[in-house]
C-alpha cells in the first residue's frame, strides 16, 4: 500500500485577550514614569526611541537621524572600552514642552554618565541637548555617533562653516565604501528635493558617507569630575518630495502582539491639497513574513483614526512599517517606520511527528507561554468529522492525542480553542 501524507494546517489561536499596550511605551522598572522604549509625534516629526538602541527620528516619513546602538562609547586608544551604549540598560522619560514634546535618555555605569534630551516641536525645528561626565579613569576619549538619512545628503547642495572658514558645492554620497567630506562644521545645510535641512553646533562635528546615508560624529577627550555639554539645533523647511498632502495626528501599535495580528492605528487629515481617499497596508519592514491586506478610508480635513494590521508569524522581534498611499492614483506618499513588534503568542501547536493516511491516531505539541497561569485552562482540538477533544492544561507543553480516521489525503485544517473554566479566550 503507497502511504500518503496528510499535513495538518495548524490554527494558532487567535486570543480575545491578546495585545497588550498598544501605543503605550512599556515602563521600567527602575522607577515611575521611566520608560525602556517611547514613540510619538509632534508634527511632521516621528521619533521612536528603544533603550540600547538608540533613537530614530523621521520627518514626514523620511528618515531624518538613524539610530546607533554604540552612539556613545568611552575609551582609552580603542584598547581599553569603558562604555558603549549598547551594552547598557538606559532609562527614558517623555515629557509636554511647549509647545512640542522632550525624551529624556540618561543612563549612569561605573565610568560615564549621560542625558540626552530630545526636544521636538511642531514648527520643524528640534534640539539634541547632551550632557555627560567621566567617572573613572582620570582621563578617557569619547566618541559620539548618530546616523543622517540618505536623502537629506545624496545630491545635495550644501553650505557649511568649519573652523570659521565658509565652504559650499554638491554631495553625493558614495556607491561603495567611506567618505569623509569634511570635520569641526559648526553650520552644515543641505538643500535637496525633500527640502533643507540646517544643522548648528556648539561643537564641531565630522561628517562621513556610506552608500547607505551618512552620519554625524565628534571625538572629545574627557577628564575625570567635569561636566561637558553640547547642544545641536535642527530645522527643517520642506521641499517638494516631503508634500505629502496628510496631516498625521497620532500613531498606535501593539507592542507585544499575543495574537499573531499585530495592529497599527494611524491619526490621520487631509491638507487642502490632499488626497480624498487613501489606502494603509502593514508590512514588514525587512525579509520574510507576511503583509496585511490594503485598508481603505475616506479623508477630511478633520483628524480620523484609521486601523490596519498584519499576521505575526513565530516568537520573537518583528519590524514592520506602515505605507500610505493615494489610493486613486497609487502613489506611495508616507511611510511609518521602524515599528518594532514583540511576538509572543500565548498557544503555539505542530504535529509532533509527520502524520500519515494508514495511521489511527495521532498527536499534536501545544506550547504555552512561561507567562500564562494554567489554572482552570483547557484546550479542545477540532477536526473536521472528527469528535471535538477537550483536554485539561497540566504543563505548559503538552502533546494532545488526535484521531486520525476518516481523514482524507490533503491538507486537513484543525481548529483550537483556549478556555479558563467555560469561557472561551481565543480560537
Amino acid at each position: 500500500m503507497r502511504l500518503r501524507h496528510t499535513a495538518l494546517a495548524l490554527v494558532v489561536l487567535s486570543l480575545l485577550l491578546a495585545t497588550i499596550g498598544a501605543g503605550a511605551p512599556a515602563a521600567s522598572a527602575a522607577g515611575a514614569g521611566d520608560l525602556h522604549t517611547s514613540s510619538f509625534l509632534a508634527g511632521d516629526f516621528l521619533v521612536i526611541w528603544r533603550s540600547g538602541e538608540g533613537a530614530t527620528i523621521a520627518y514626514r516619513g523620511v528618515p531624518l537621524f538613524t539610530a546607533n546602538p554604540s552612539e556613545f562609547i568611552v575609551h582609552r586608544a580603542w584598547e581599553d572600552v569603558y562604555y558603549r551604549s549598547n551594552e547598557s540598560e538606559q532609562r527614558g522619560r517623555l515629557t509636554d514642552a511647549a509647545p512640542g514634546k522632550v525624551l529624556t535618555v540618561r543612563d549612569r555605569s561605573e565610568h560615564f554618565r549621560f542625558q540626552k534630551r530630545i526636544l521636538v516641536r511642531p514648527d520643524g525645528t528640534l534640539r539634541l541637548e547632551y550632557e555627560y561626565e567621566l567617572l573613572d579613569p582620570a582621563e578617557a576619549e569619547l566618541q559620539v555617533l548618530f546616523g543622517v538619512g540618505r536623502p537629506w545628503l545624496h545630491q545635495s547642495q550644501y553650505r557649511l562653516v568649519a573652523g570659521g572658514r565658509k565652504k559650499q558645492g554638491e554631495l553625493s554620497v558614495p556607491e561603495t565604501g567611506r567618505t569623509d567630506p569634511w570635520s569641526n562644521a559648526t553650520e552644515q545645510t543641505f538643500v535637496t528635493e525633500y527640502g533643507t535641512l540646517s544643522i548648528s553646533s556648539d561643537r564641531g562635528l565630522n561628517l562621513l558617507c556610506r552608500p547607505g546615508g551618512g552620519a554625524l560624529w565628534w571625538a572629545q577627550a574627557l577628564s575625570r569630575g567635569e561636566t561637558y555639554r553640547t547642544v545641536i539645533d535642527v530645522r527643517i523647511q520642506p521641499g517638494p518630495a516631503a508634500e505629502t498632502g496628510l496631516v498625521l495626528t497620532g500613531l498606535e501599535w501593539s507592542r507585544r502582539v499575543r495574537s499573531g495580528r499585530a495592529s497599527f492605528r494611524v491619526g490621520i487629515a487631509r491638507k487642502p491639497d490632499g488626497p480624498w481617499r487613501i489606502a494603509l497596508q502593514a508590512r514588514p519592514a525587512e525579509g520574510g513574513g507576511r503583509a496585511g491586506r490594503v485598508i481603505e478610508a475616506a479623508l477630511t480635513d478633520a483628524p480620523r483614526t484609521v486601523q490596519c494590521s498584519a499576521p505575526v508569524a513565530g516568537r520573537g522581534r518583528r519590524t514592520y512599517q506602515v505605507v500610505i498611499s493615494d489610493a486613486e492614483s497609487g502613489e506611495e506618499l508616507l511611510r511609518l517606520a521602524p515599528l518594532d513588534v514583540e511576538s509572543d503568542p500565548y498557544i503555539r501547536a505542530m504535529p509532533r511527528l509527520s502524520l500519515y493516511t494508514h495511521e489511527q491516531r495521532g498527536e499534536i505539541i501545544v506550547r504555552l507561554a512561561d507567562d500564562l497561569e494554567s489554572e482552570e485552562l483547557s484546550v479542545i482540538v477540532d477536526l473536521p468529522g472528527v469528535a471535538a477533544v477537550r483536554q485539561p492544561v497540566s504543563a505548559h507543553q503538552m502533546r494532545l492525542p488526535v484521531d486520525l480516521t476518516g481523514l482524507g489525503d490533503g491538507v486537513t485544517p484543525v481548529r483550537c480553542q483556549l478556555l479558563r473554566g467555560d469561557a472561551v479566550l481565543g480560537v
